[in-house]
């Protein structure tokens, strides 16, 4: 991330830490001229061209003070971490893909795998009501507050569980690999389902 940071700012964009977003300005058409911020108990200013809102969850929270409604659900994605044996390591070069989970080593040989939405897992069903078999669904909207973090206590086992065995079909090296953590999150998509 540092060296994009880099990069964009080679290119001459600005990056402002420790502040929170109040307004923007307009000009006389009505288009949004730059973005005015609250930093240390002053309010300043910074003038664009463009202003892009890349806050994930967020984005719909900061294009109100625009005036603009950025149609976005925000959907739950689970993921459980392995910790591949000490005396078995293992080694993805790549992220593996299958039909029902995903799986992508971190660095520090973390591997984090995911299930897909189309096998009805952690992931699809987080927020299912009523009967499972309606595929009845009440997704949050993008302004609606959520926890992120942990999954503990038994669902966090059973979710645990679950995908570590289907890693285990898709990885037969992971066979001596434990469930560090599993954890929850939750990404900002378009209320259509098409990529933004």
């Amino acid at each position: 991330v540092a060296h994009l940071v880099r990069l964009a700012e080679e290119r001459g964009a600005t990056f402002v830490y420790g502040s929170s977003m109040s307004g923007y300005p307009w000009d006389m058409e009505g288009d949004v001229t730059g973005v005015t911020f609250s930093r240390g108990g002053a309010t300043e200013e910074v003038r664009a061209d463009v202003v892009v809102l890349a806050n994930g969850t967020g984005v719909a929270r900061l294009a109100r003070a625009a005036g603009v409604r950025i149609p976005l659900l925000h959907k739950p994605g689970v993921l459980t971490w392995l910790q591949p044996a000490a005396t078995r390591p293992v080694r993805l070069s790549k992220i593996l893909v299958a039909q029902d989970l995903h799986l992508l080593q971190r660095p520090d040989g973390l591997i984090a795998v995911g299930e897909s939405k189309e096998t009805g897992g952690a992931s699809s069903v987080a927020y299912v009501t009523g009967d499972k078999g309606t595929g009845a669904s009440a997704v949050p909207a993008a302004d609606a507050q959520h926890v992120d973090g942990e999954v503990g206590g038994e669902e966090g086992r059973a979710i645990g569980e679950r995908m570590l065995a289907s890693a285990q079909k898709l990885v037969p090296a992971l066979q001596d690999a434990k469930v560090a953590m599993v954890t929850r999150g939750h990404r900002p998509m378009p209320e259509d389902g098409m990529p933004a």
